[in-house]
């Protein structure tokens, strides 16, 4: 009898130990797998941070060439307007009058974003208009035949 509840005991402690061991080595597969998720997120997420940056000094970058294009238009417009006046006092150039520049912009025609704008211009008979590319073509012909 004692010999059979040693053997019962003998069996149990060798199922349990495979039950032990079993869930250790579950264990470690789990946190294997655990570990390689995380590693994978972490490298994830790091190429995240760094695709950020990057799309932060591309906007810097942009925001530098968006000004510097603006600085150089507004000096653009600054020599315009000097050159503007050296003409008028040399008689090349007719001073524009507010009234002037109000007709102009009735004749712009305002074209939706991403097409282009026309000048029209409306030709004393038959209803026949001329782009402005089409009036400074006959404008030069008229130049042409004086």
């Amino acid at each position: 009898m004692e010999r059979e509840k040693l053997e019962q005991a003998k069996k149990t402690f060798a199922e349990d130990s495979d039950k032990y061991h079993k869930y250790k080595k579950d264990l470690r597969d789990t946190t294997k797998d655990v570990q390689q998720e995380h590693e994978k997120a972490v490298v994830e997420k790091n190429s995240k941070i760094g695709e950020i940056k990057r799309l932060e000094a591309d906007i810097i970058s942009k925001d530098m060439e968006i000004k510097r294009i603006e600085d150089n238009l507004t000096l653009c417009k600054q020599r315009k307007a000097f050159l503007d006046e050296l003409a008028i006092s040399a008689g090349k150039k007719t001073a524009v009058k507010p009234k002037q520049v109000a007709k102009k912009a009735e004749s712009l025609v305002i074209a939706p974003k991403g097409r282009q704008t026309v000048t029209l211009k409306k030709d004393n008979g038959g209803g026949f208009f001329m782009t402005s590319v089409n009036t400074k073509g006959a404008q030069r012909d008229d130049d042409l035949e004086e």
